[in-house]
């Protein structure tokens, strides 16, 4: 077992360094993502997502996600308005989010969003297995369905837990997409925190 982990993150070490597989079309990013909670009343909470999304061969974009959610068993469900500011134009969508600790190491989220001022309609999903202690192995898929030639991409990931507190998660995480038009290795930064009233829980 402990051979055929090493092998899992020899694998996302190799694919997510660039140039490490060779891509005719390929682009390298990043995703800050900031996603406070705050508790209203029982399981339901305001929640708030800002996510800035730099790439290199395409344009970079910011988004703000605001809505209501709520804790279930293992996880939560959210339902967002959001608006992304890019080159293009702004976007907005209605966004919404389901996490869930399935078996004891696995987890899955679901994100769907409906386009409201273009036609179209995005997803992510990623499904993830803790390997060893803070270190999670997965796979993600990121699509947008539109008029024309859909945006497809699958590939592995990898995410290490840099601190679990009470009500303060921060992760970092690396994936290599094997996209139809441009290939994307990204690193991630994900920080999570809940309050009550105002203050840190």
């Amino acid at each position: 077992m402990k051979l055929f982990r090493l092998a899992l993150v020899v694998l996302i070490i190799a694919l997510y360094i660039p140039g490490a597989h060779a891509q005719d079309k390929r682009s390298e990013g990043a995703r800050i993502i900031f996603h406070p909670t705050i508790d209203i009343q029982g399981d339901w909470y305001g929640a708030v997502w800002v996510i800035g999304n730099t790439r290199t061969e395409i344009p970079d974009n910011i988004n703000l996600f605001v809505g209501i959610g709520k804790r279930v068993k293992g996880g939560y469900v959210e339902f967002m308005l959001w608006k992304q500011w890019a080159k293009p134009g702004p976007q907005w969508a209605f966004d919404f989010r389901f996490q869930k600790q399935l078996k004891k190491d696995w987890s899955l989220y679901v994100e769907a969003s409906p386009f409201l001022n273009k036609r179209g309609f995005y997803e992510f999903v990623i499904v993830e297995r803790r390997v060893w202690k803070r270190l999670h192995f997965g796979i993600e898929t990121e699509n947008t369905h539109r008029p024309g030639k859909d945006s497809l991409g699958v590939g592995p990931r990898i995410r290490w837990m840099l601190y679990q507190g009470k009500n303060l998660q921060i992760a970092i995480a690396g994936t290599y997409q094997i996209r139809n038009d441009i290939s994307l290795s990204r690193f991630y930064e994900v920080n999570n925190a809940r309050f009550d009233g105002g203050r840190l829980w």
